[in-house]
């Protein structure tokens, strides 16, 4: 008991209560918040094993880039090749970049 007596101990104690205090009321509020991430059956965030090297932030800033972000961005990427200076990782790295916005504009585009 001697324990309670440290103000640390005391503010650990209460900052776990009020975790748990705060899930079960989220828990109550909803309750899907419970089942884990993989059992849902959504597949709108999963990414074809080409795009995986790109990166899922990548994709993710692409996917909520508007059409003409986009058009700026694959002119960016077109000018950033044509540099003499470029790694030949660095190069490939961009060139898939501008493949896989080029996919997603047209995709777009024929959308419309």
């Amino acid at each position: 008991m001697k324990f309670l007596k440290n103000p640390y101990i005391l503010v650990g104690l209460l900052t776990l209560a009020y975790v748990w205090y705060d899930r079960r009321k989220i828990l109550k509020n909803n309750p899907k918040a419970k089942k884990p991430i993989g059992s849902f059956n959504g597949n709108d965030n999963e990414l074809a094993p080409e795009m995986i090297s790109l990166g899922k932030q990548f994709v993710e800033d692409v996917r909520s880039m508007k059409t003409q972000t986009i058009q700026r961005t694959i002119a960016t990427n077109k000018k950033m090749l044509k540099r003499a200076r470029i790694s030949t990782e660095r190069r490939k790295n961009i060139k898939s970049m501008l493949e896989y916005l080029q996919d997603e504009y047209d995709y777009r585009i024929s959308n419309k």
